[in-house]
């Protein structure tokens, strides 16, 4: 019976383990999974995407896998330009790191959100969640995705009046992107920050970023990006009906074209509207046609409007008044358009709500039964623990009965031979103590000694080496030179005055003197006071010598007035002494 319990909870506790593990496994492999997509993305988007795509279930994902492979998602359709029609995928992301300490999935998921908002033509939503993101992004430092937010940012308010607001944030895009070093990134921003001026009309400003634009991308060769640069250049000419200009940078922009490239309806319509303005409507006509784009009600009405100009610059007032009421027709389509997108949004809405509630009941129900099949297993396993513990408590207390006598007994004995070991042990250490401390004593007097020995020695030296170099001191010319002018009286003093003037080789030989007498006495007062002037040390050497003031006067060529100043300086402004310490003299005395 005892064996069969024993075998029944292992077997359950073992299975029960196997099941959590396995489950927890699951989960990690699939959040490590996601981890390398996060890394594969910057560089492989579009690999990074693929995978995404094969993603086994991810509708039963929950919890930090589901926000993050919503926010992954979400990121690979932008990176890779497949539109995102509605926030219910990055929403998941935005409800889940909303909540949580992780700044920069937080800061990438509301940026995201205001992405598809924008999209959508959630304008206000989209204001909102960047700046949120914004917020977010603050503990990030993460220049990459500051680069973004501030350039989509500024991109929204670039047509909203006033236009600065749009600018700054542009301006902070740029900076992020020259801290990045992601030149191609630069150029797009510098482009929209022109445009943004050209909407402000400050057309000089718009000119001087497009043209910075223009500049990188020649130097990268990217001709693409220069011939989208220099439609905008054409465009802010154009603006500022500077005509011909605009003609000149917009023939610019077809030669750097490509048969391929996206911008190129752009070019041939930017040139249909300059020979427009230029009244050459022939010419307007043939590149109008030609730069004809209709994936859109706006560029249909603007085509109309165009036509409808040619039209009247020729004459034709019928077809003019026909392209006239096209356009109107148009026009109120698009808010026909607006109403219905906006109507079509909401719906979209409703329908994905319904779609996430049956989606939360489902998991709700799986996490339910899980939680109660996980309770009943516990629930047994702590009855057959608590059963087998109190089935083995009795013959526990017997069989501890017997033991204890024993482990007694043992501990005794053990006790006894650790106290005779430890006493023994003892008095071998003391003995051995006792002898260190004695060869101890008698090293420590034979040190003493020779300490005393050598300090004595040391001392006798030290007075020898100082009275040789006062001796070498002396012998030097300068220096006798000076202490001569002690001998002399002021008359004597004044009549050879000329004679008495120290030369600037009698300096240099006063300054190898004093350096080597005097520890390099001129050395260190130019290291550690550097604003002191050669005048300055001059004054600084004689005082260390102690010179008189009379006779440094006489010296240096200088008068008592100026010495006094010269010595005031020095102390309060080239070596910032106290003035209520001591003097100049005392200092340099001890320095």
């Amino acid at each position: 019976m005892k064996k069969n319990l024993i075998i029944i909870t292992t077997s359950l506790f073992i299975l029960t383990t196997a099941g959590i593990l396995s489950w927890q496994y699951n989960i990690n492999k699939k959040h490590n999974l996601l981890l390398s997509v996060d890394k594969l993305m910057t560089e492989h988007a579009d690999s990074a995407l693929h995978i995404l795509q094969k993603f086994n279930n991810p509708q039963h994902l929950y919890g930090e896998n589901a926000a993050l492979y919503a926010l992954l998602m979400t990121q690979a359709q932008y990176k890779n330009y497949i539109p995102v029609e509605n926030d219910s995928l990055i929403h998941i992301a935005v409800d889940y790191y909303s909540t949580r300490k992780d700044s920069l999935r937080k800061a990438w998921s509301y940026f995201y959100m205001a992405q598809v908002c924008r999209d959508t033509k959630d304008s206000k939503r989209a204001l909102t969640y960047f700046q949120k993101a914004a917020i977010a992004s603050n503990g990030c430092q993460n220049n990459k995705l500051l680069a973004l937010l501030y350039y989509h940012w500024g991109r929204l308010l670039q047509t909203e009046f006033p236009y600065e607001e749009g600018i700054n944030k542009l301006m902070k895009a740029k900076e992020y992107e020259t801290q990045n070093k992601d030149t191609v990134s630069l150029i797009n921003v510098l482009g929209e920050i022109g445009w943004s001026y050209m909407y402000k009309e400050d057309f000089q400003q718009a000119q001087a970023y497009v043209w910075e634009g223009i500049k990188l991308a020649q130097h990268l060769k990217s001709d693409e990006q220069i011939s989208w640069l220099y439609q905008h250049l054409s465009m802010s000419y154009l603006q500022n009906n500077q005509f011909t200009t605009a003609l000149e940078k917009i023939n610019e922009s077809i030669k750097y074209s490509h048969n391929d490239s996206v911008y190129l309806l752009y070019v041939w319509a930017t040139k249909g509207l300059i020979f427009n303005d230029l009244q050459q409507y022939d010419s307007a006509y043939y590149y109008i046609e030609k730069g004809k784009r209709t994936d859109n009600l706006y560029n249909i009405a603007s085509y109309q409007n165009e036509m409808s100009r040619i039209e009247e610059g020729l004459g034709n007032y019928k077809k003019a008044l026909m392209w006239s009421r096209l356009y109107s027709s148009y026009k109120d389509s698009i808010e026909i358009y607006e109403r219905d997108r906006n109507l079509m949004e909401l719906q979209k809405k409703y329908d994905y709500s319904l779609i996430q509630n049956e989606n939360i009941q489902s998991k709700a129900k799986l996490q339910r039964r899980g939680i109660a099949i996980l309770a009943i297993t516990i629930v047994l396993l702590i009855t057959l623990f608590v059963t087998y513990y109190i089935y083995n408590k009795s013959e526990r207390k017997k069989e501890n009965i017997i033991r204890l006598k024993d482990t007694l007994l043992e501990q005794t004995v053990r006790q006894l031979q650790q106290k005779t070991n430890e006493l023994l042990q003892n008095k071998q250490a003391v003995q051995d103590k006792e002898n260190k401390l004695r060869e101890y004593i008698l090293k420590e007097r034979g040190l003493k000694e020779d300490i005393s020995l050598k300090e004595k020695e040391l001392q006798s030296y030290i007075q020898q080496q100082k009275k040789l170099k006062e001796q070498i001191f002396k012998m030097n010319k300068t220096v006798q030179r000076i202490e001569a002018m002690n001998s002399l009286n002021l008359y004597q003093k004044k009549q050879a005055k000329a004679q008495l003037i120290l030369s600037e080789q009698e300096l240099a030989n006063l300054f190898s003197a004093i350096n080597f007498c005097y520890n390099n006495f001129e050395e260190r007062l130019r290291t550690e006071y550097p604003h002191l002037t050669n005048d300055d040390i001059y004054i600084c050497c004689l005082l260390k010598m102690g010179v008189n003031n009379q006779n440094i006067i006489i010296l240096l060529e200088m008068n008592e007035e100026a010495l006094k100043k010269r010595k005031y300086r020095i102390k309060r402004e080239r070596m910032n002494l106290s003035q209520d310490g001591i003097s100049l003299e005392e200092y340099l005395k001890d320095y």
